[in-house]
């Protein structure tokens, strides 16, 4: 339907949205910050607050998944996009103007877009899969990130960064107490969740049984809301959780369904982001979406739920930098000492040396760096993607501790899981651990909270350990799905000669010919990490041959 008519401005939305004056609108979720209740309408004085500041207000006093427009008194136009919100916004600068759609197909349909390939996209892409920038993989197209603001003026689109996490850091992490963290943290996910999704009667939770997954389950039970669970199991031992999936189940009173991934079930001609403009669906997810989409037709489910980004919000960081954070805040020796011995004792290695490692960083810059993966890649590739390790969350601002930029770094990451979902999907996928004010509320808890007794995630375990088994809230494995993805390596291996050795991404110089071969004719059992890096290029391989068949 049509929402706005104007000469600089036509607004066409599925709902009628909220408005706040004038020309002034917003399309799609909002939530109170406080109390997380969805907002339907506005005080004219708010409305005035939201305008006078350019949507700051909004980001500052709600969160959701949505679109704010706002005109400008010089004709001008500004959009903001909700941070960490999944309603996509691609812009396209066509020679009659600026388009912005949820989808490609609405672009090419409506405002006339022809897709073609950026092939420095696609480098880019290769190198951080998951580092989210507005590039996309389709010439011309870009995506507004979550918590950016564009203006439209003059011809002229310009774009601020107005939210990041870093503004959440406790500025005195001292002063924070661990046990009133979690407990503000259960309280604030618990919420969240059920924000999100109180617009489903019925919901399907994948569940691995490790932490994140069975936070979201307790988080649905919890609202007595009639859900059911699915759990995938491979062949090899090291991916098959029924074990765990069954004790969370039981514990929540929910039913639970296992199904067996089977490699045959694998099409790497097939790419689950076909019309979407980044390859960023991986072939061996179509085993998980094929049976939560059967699961949800059988039980009526209206979303598919799961805790996927659960590790990067709750800092799940390997390394020694939380220590250093808590020299770099003072405090007492014993405090420094407890949290020494609970990173050593994750990551198996010495007292010693995890201090050794701290101090270290205390002579290098705070800010975390994404190596990212230039295997396998040809120099001009290489060449071409070299500066795209960049975002601005690896910015820190002064005076800002590595922990901190690691738990933030790996939040950056966990963007891709909520920013550019497929909007076209009959039922929806869901990861509510990945919203505004979830992130907002672990990036405010000092980074070595997160370490205790040689647990990771330790604020989240605590926060929930009342609501799980302790066989899951204090669990320290987890499972893989590596034998999987193995197995489709092997029994595809001539396809992805074919894919790889005569495609796309050979024939426009982005891969490594001779290497990629090298590995296809090496005898014995699959080994290493290359066959790894052959399936993500295949999958990418099969989006590029959906848009040039178009």
């Amino acid at each position: 339907m049509t929402i706005v008519d104007h000469p600089g401005l036509h607004l066409m939305a599925a709902s009628p949205g909220l408005g706040l004056g004038g020309e002034n609108i917003v399309v799609g979720e909002v939530f109170r910050r406080d109390d997380c209740a969805p907002v339907r309408s506005l005080e004219l004085a708010e409305n005035r607050a939201i305008i006078a500041t350019g949507g700051t207000r909004l980001v500052d006093e709600y969160w959701g998944a949505y679109l704010a427009i706002l005109s400008d008194e010089d004709g001008g136009f500004t959009v903001l996009r909700a941070p960490l919100g999944d309603l996509p916004v691609y812009v396209w600068q066509s020679q009659h103007g600026l388009v912005i759609a949820s989808d490609v197909e609405l672009l090419v349909r409506i405002a006339g877009y022809r897709p073609s390939i950026d092939w420095v996209g696609v480098a880019e892409h290769l190198v951080a899969p998951d580092l989210r920038r507005p590039r996309t993989c389709l010439a011309g197209l870009y995506e507004l990130s979550g918590g950016s603001r564009g203006r439209w003026h003059r011809g002229a689109w310009t774009v601020d960064d107005i939210w990041s996490p870093w503004g959440a850091v406790a500025a005195e992490p001292l002063r924070v107490d661990s046990r009133d963290a979690a407990e503000l943290l259960a309280s604030t996910i618990q919420s969240a969740v059920t924000a999100r999704l109180a617009q489903f009667d019925r919901v399907l939770g994948l569940v691995s049984g490790g932490l994140d997954s069975s936070i979201v389950a307790a988080c649905v039970a919890d609202m007595n809301q009639t859900a059911s669970a699915l759990t995938m199991v491979t062949r090899d031992r090291g991916g098959d959780e029924r074990h765990y999936a069954e004790a969370l189940t039981s514990h929540l009173g929910m039913s639970l369904r296992s199904v067996l991934r089977e490699p045959v079930e694998i099409d790497l001609f097939k790419s689950a982001a076909a019309g979407l403009p980044r390859p960023s669906a991986r072939s061996f997810a179509q085993a998980t979406q094929t049976a939560a989409h059967v699961a949800a037709r059988e039980t009526g489910a209206q979303a598919i739920v799961h805790g996927g980004g659960g590790d990067n919000v709750f800092c799940s960081v390997q390394s020694a930098a939380p220590l250093t954070d808590r020299l770099l805040a003072g405090g007492d020796l014993y405090g420094s000492w407890k949290v020494a011995g609970d990173i050593a004792m994750l990551t198996q290695a010495s007292v010693g040396r995890v201090f050794w490692q701290a101090m270290r960083r205390l002579r290098r810059d705070p800010a975390y760096r994404i190596a990212g993966d230039r295997s396998l890649l040809s120099p001009s590739a290489i060449a071409a993607a070299s500066p795209t390790l960049d975002h601005p969350w690896l910015r820190p601002p002064p005076g800002a501790m590595p922990g901190s930029a690691a738990h933030i770094g790996l939040i950056a990451a966990a963007q891709s899981l909520v920013e550019s979902p497929d909007s076209r999907a009959a039922v929806p996928s869901v990861a509510p651990l990945i919203a505004q004010p979830i992130v907002e509320a672990c990036v405010a808890i000092p980074s070595w909270h997160w370490f205790d007794r040689g647990h990771n995630r330790a604020v989240a375990r605590h926060a929930f350990d009342d609501r799980l088994p302790k066989s899951i809230a204090w669990r320290r494995s987890k499972g893989a799905m590596d034998s999987f993805v193995i197995e489709i390596f092997e029994r595809n291996r001539d396809v992805i000669a074919k894919l790889l050795g005569h495609g796309l991404l050979a024939a426009h110089g982005i891969i490594d010919g001779n290497a990629i071969a090298a590995i296809l004719d090496e005898k014995g059992p699959t080994r290493g990490h290359g066959y790894a890096r052959l399936m993500h290029f295949a999958d990418v391989e099969a989006w590029l041959r959906s848009w040039t068949s178009v």
